[in-house]
This record gives structure tokens, C-alpha cells and sequence, in this order.
């Protein structure tokens, strides 16, 4: 009678399963097909795993350098550093805006209607531009499309 293993009391010995020549009886290997074709699927993985989400089609996307000289972006570019620096002069303009409403404001006692209806187009049309800029769309603002419209 031979002893009990530690983690096995009271269970007796068995011989080595025959998908296992040569090798201890282990309970934490795999002892079916598939349980070994899964073991070698996880232990074959890519040294390096990608997050969820992060492998995308990458069949339409043309190589680098074909982006790199592309004419639409280069384009792009250019309409944004037009509408970059239309921005910048908008922002003072936006200043002017508020000065001038404010002083109105200090003499009348009320604001005035059309610094306020210019205002709130003025402030659409920044907001369309730095849509543009970060690429939420494509549409291009003012000259390429119609001024926006004050919200009421």
C-alpha cells in the first residue's frame, strides 16, 4: 500500500493517463483535445496583447507615406491655418463685442439687441471653426458656408 499524496488524501494511486506518456499524473493539466488546443492557444499568444477595441480594419488604410503626400491633407492643413488665424482675430473682435455691450449697458440701462444678435453668431461661428480644426467635421465655416444664425 503506497502512502496517499499531500494534496490527494484518501484518494488511491492511478496509472498516467495515456495522452500523457512519460509524465506524472497532474490535476491541473489538460487531460481532453480541446482543453489542449485551448492551453496551446493561450500559451501561443502575441508577446504583445492589445487592449479591447484597439486592432482595427487596417485593409483600407493606404501606407504612410501615400497619407504623408497626400493633397488632401496638405490641403486641409492649409484651410486650417486660415481658419486658425481667422480665430484669433475673431477672439478680439468677440473682446470688442463685450466692451462695446458693456458700455452700452452703463449708458442706455439695457443691453443692446444687435451687439447681442451679433454676438451670439459671432460666437457660432468660432464654434464652427474650432469644430473644424479638431476634425469633428468637415464642413468648412464662413466663406465656405453661410454665416451662422444668432440663437435667440
Amino acid at each position: 500500500n503506497q502512502p496517499s499524496q499531500p494534496n490527494q488524501p484518501n484518494q488511491p494511486n492511478q496509472p498516467n493517463q495515456p495522452n500523457q506518456p512519460n509524465q506524472p499524473n497532474q490535476p491541473n493539466q489538460p487531460t481532453t483535445s480541446a482543453h489542449k488546443e485551448q492551453a496551446v492557444k493561450a500559451t501561443a499568444a502575441d508577446p504583445i496583447d492589445k487592449p479591447d477595441g484597439a486592432e482595427k480594419n487596417t485593409a483600407n488604410k493606404k501606407p504612410w507615406r501615400e497619407r504623408l503626400t497626400s493633397g488632401r491633407h496638405w490641403l486641409r492643413f492649409v484651410f486650417m491655418v486660415l481658419f486658425g488665424a481667422i480665430s484669433c482675430i475673431a477672439a478680439y473682435v468677440v473682446v470688442a463685442v463685450v466692451v462695446l455691450q458693456f458700455i452700452w449697458s452703463l449708458v442706455t440701462g439695457e443691453d443692446n439687441g444687435k451687439l447681442r444678435s451679433f454676438g451670439s453668431s459671432l460666437a457660432q461661428y468660432v464654434y464652427q471653426i474650432l469644430r473644424f480644426l479638431t476634425y469633428n467635421t468637415e464642413e468648412k465655416p464662413f466663406p465656405f458656408a453661410n454665416w451662422p444664425e444668432a440663437e435667440q
